[in-house]
């Protein structure tokens, strides 16, 4: 949160700002909440403090604040850091994280590339017959496990959009439209060809992999199911 005025004096500290608001110092605040959604204690940082900084000492924290022996982590994957996932390992705490599909190697190759029957996960209380079930695989590489998740309508919906750019940029090439390079969209579906472009059919082909999917890890021997 960002304070105006004359506010901020110690805690404040210029940082992202979410509220758009780059010019005003701010606070980060963290609500540690209960799995009914009820309040338990809260922290409060410096508004430059990252995520990733405050993940260890809050663990630290609650488990002497509150007497808790066992922890698993749950983050998305711009919460972890490699430095964070060996502290992790070496105090054992567990943990199910995001992956980045397309940046690690080791996942876009080996990870997505496993063969492998996935199962269905519906929702409590849903009928068996409902439509676009959550599907999951487990895939293990050495003694690493990963969770591949597909929906399917986002599966559908990734493969509609790019559909669209890949038509729109067709029609830009035939125009020799040059300003069409500096579109991030449509960048990522050319080549070069001499001193022209084309549509890099290769990239497209790649890039349908990750529709609708997205990896997780954990050190967890959870049900994949669950």
């Amino acid at each position: 949160m960002y304070v105006e005025g004359n506010g901020g004096k110690g805690i404040g500290a210029y940082g992202h700002s979410k509220d758009h608001r780059p010019d005003l110092k701010q606070m980060v605040v963290g609500m540690i909440i209960d799995s009914s959604g009820r309040p338990i204690c809260s922290e409060l940082w410096p508004g430059n403090t990252t995520a990733v900084k405050t993940l260890l000492p809050v663990i630290d924290r609650l488990r002497m604040r509150f007497g808790i022996d066992n922890v698993c982590i749950v983050a998305d994957r711009g919460m972890i850091s490699e430095a964070t996932l060996r502290e992790l390992k070496s105090r054992k705490v567990q943990y199910i994280l995001g992956v980045r599909m397309r940046r690690q190697k080791k996942v876009s190759q080996e990870v997505l590339g496993r063969g492998g029957r996935y199962e269905e996960v519906y929702p409590t209380g849903t009928h068996s017959k409902a439509p676009s079930p959550l599907k999951v695989k487990e895939v293990m590489v050495g003694q690493k496990r990963y969770l591949v998740c597909l929906n399917e309508d986002q599966e559908k919906k990734d493969a509609g959009d790019r559909e669209a750019i890949i038509a729109a940029l067709r029609d830009k090439l035939k125009q020799a439209d040059k300003s069409l390079v500096g579109n991030r969209g449509y960048r990522k579906y050319l080549k070069s060809a001499g001193a022209a472009f084309e549509i890099d059919e290769a990239k497209i082909k790649q890039d349908a992999r990750y529709d609708g999917k997205w990896v997780l890890t954990t050190t967890t021997d959870l049900s994949a199911r669950g």
